[in-house]
């Protein structure tokens, strides 16, 4: 990579208009309900950590031995087909720390 590229200034890539010039038309409302969920979902873990992995459990990928994966107990699935609004799906009440034993 050359110089020139490196100290490429790309301040713009974290504008509003250059993330909704990014977006697909084509994604599915799934999808986009599902991004937003996991978006919220790890904003209230930060926000919760000491109520949700109160043992300071590692969290990991699923498969990794000893590691921990942020759950939801109501799959966002489920939550999308009932009409659960993103922010009650991701809600400290919907979230817990599950075991990845492989």
């Amino acid at each position: 990579m050359s110089n020139i590229s490196k100290n490429q200034d790309r301040a713009y890539m974290q504008t509003k208009q250059y993330s909704i010039a990014r977006k697909k038309d084509t994604t599915s409302e799934y999808v986009k309900y599902k991004n937003k969920v996991h978006k919220l979902s790890d904003k209230c873990y930060v926000e919760n950590i000491d109520k949700i992995n109160p043992n300071k459990h590692p969290r990991t990928l699923c498969g990794v031995d000893g590691g921990w994966q942020l759950d939801h107990i109501k799959s966002i699935r489920e939550c999308f087909e009932e009409g659960i609004a993103p922010e009650e799906a991701s809600s400290i009440n919907n979230l817990r720390m599950l075991s990845c034993i492989s």
